[in-house]
């Protein structure tokens, strides 16, 4: 098999997306890793109604980057803790 053929045929597999490389993929991004053990943030659930979830969406859709709605949610108590003065 000649240079050309075999650099073809090797374009050719990696243009397949095997589930396996997508599943390696997403395991290593940053949400799937564990906080490290000196985070300074607590977790904590909000219960939410699922009409405040779809309008979050909303808003993050418009915004550049579509911010996380964890990031939504933390911009939000931010402002309104400088609102109280607090921050």
């Amino acid at each position: 098999m000649g240079k050309a053929k075999m650099l073809a045929e090797g374009a050719r597999r990696r243009a397949i997306v095997h589930e396996a490389d997508v599943a390696g993929t997403m395991a290593e991004q940053i949400q799937d890793r564990p906080a490290p053990a000196n985070a300074d943030r607590m977790k904590f659930n909000l219960r939410l109604p699922p009409r405040y979830f779809t309008l979050l969406d909303t808003a993050r859709a418009r915004r550049a980057g579509r911010p996380s709605r964890n990031t939504m949610v933390a911009e939000a108590i931010e402002d309104f803790l400088r609102k109280e003065g607090l921050l």
